[in-house]
């Protein structure tokens, strides 16, 4: 692992150099910030009381104007573990941070972190036993507390109010998480861990997606997914999440999946062609003994949005194409049902 750097920029940086050779059972920590003065301290807190330390902790700064670097460096020259500070150049946006945390990260499992949450203590213990529990499992998800910008509960968890229900839970228990999240994210990006092995096939992350989308649908293409029903973040939401990271991108690609629109459907077709073009082809994957059924079910999602995106502007001629999606299935499996045909209909 590297070791404590307190203040690295861009320039002059090899990004694969850390990854090459990751020691087993190493944790690195991706943390990204913009403007984080308010509540990065109580995150690095609590990244740094945790009762299984990191390895590491790489955090990325996307260009802030407020005492973001300075609390970093300090953070760095006294945390119990190593840091390295990194200071984008120029603004690269979330998705495109995060991509360049992870490939900062030199540890065997990664971590990614919003610097507007607090992890409970037992955080990275916890998602590495769920890991070790299960070998042939390639990431490990949680559940949170959601609280209010004073970390005051707010009376529900995370899983609760995206609606992350039994039989989503019992596809993911039965090795199958690959197909429901063809349908919707529901894997919180800083609530996750995952094997580093997965980097060569989830980077680059696509323009067109949201970092943890991406990372758990490619991800449960070729290894299983468990999840943890304890919730190890409390989970912040205050007036500024966009900052946040996962909680802009899972609840963007949420709010992308109730609404409707030719726009919508071609994007939604657009993403999943570059996941398929992504994993075709790539070593191990067609290999999987569920690789032939969850292949089917990737074109049946991209032809599901083609169609819908190419819907005719006549209300009864495109009845037979609707009629033909909900007959076959695929707007309960690819969309959001009943609700999703009733809009294509009146729109």
């Amino acid at each position: 692992m590297a070791a404590p750097t307190r203040d690295e920029s861009t320039a002059h940086v090899d990004e694969n150099a850390a990854r090459k050779a990751p020691r087993p059972g190493t944790i690195s920590v991706a943390l990204c910030v913009l403007n984080g003065e308010r509540f990065l301290p109580e995150q690095l807190e609590s990244i740094s009381t945790q009762s299984r330390l990191p390895d590491e902790l790489v955090l990325v700064d996307d260009g802030s104007s407020d005492r973001t670097v300075p609390i970093a460096r300090s953070f760095a020259a006294s945390a119990p573990f190593p840091v390295r500070v990194y200071v984008n150049e120029r603004r690269l946006g979330v998705t495109k941070n995060f991509e360049r945390a992870l490939r900062l990260c030199g540890g065997s499992m990664i971590a990614m972190c919003a610097h507007d949450d607090v992890w409970m203590p037992r955080k990275l213990s916890v998602l590495e036993g769920a890991l070790a529990a299960s070998p042939e499992a390639g990431l490990a998800f949680s559940d949170a507390e959601v609280v209010d910008g004073s970390l005051r509960p707010l009376g529900y968890r995370f899983w609760q109010s995206i609606g992350f229900g039994r039989r989503e839970l019992a596809l993911v228990a039965a090795g199958r998480a690959f197909e429901p999240l063809l349908k919707r994210t529901f894997v919180g990006g800083t609530l996750l861990l995952f094997r580093s092995s997965y980097l060569d096939s989830i980077l680059p992350i696509p323009a067109t997606w949201q970092e943890d989308s991406w990372i758990a649908l490619i991800i449960a293409a070729q290894a299983r997914i468990v999840t943890v029903p304890e919730p190890l973040n409390l989970y912040r939401q205050h007036g500024a999440n966009v900052v946040g990271g996962a909680k802009r991108g899972i609840l963007d690609q949420l709010n992308r999946s109730l609404a409707g629109g030719r726009e919508a459907y071609e994007l939604a077709a657009r993403q999943f062609e570059e996941a398929r073009e992504r994993l075709v082809g790539r070593p191990g994957v067609g290999e999987r003994p569920t690789w032939a059924r969850d292949s089917r079910l990737l074109d049946e999602k991209i032809a599901h949005m083609r169609r819908r995106a190419g819907l005719s502007s006549n209300r009864a001629a495109r009845l037979p194409t609707l009629l033909e999606e909900l007959c076959r299935g695929r707007y309960r499996r690819y969309s959001n049902g009943m609700r999703s045909f009733w809009r294509d209909f009146a729109a």
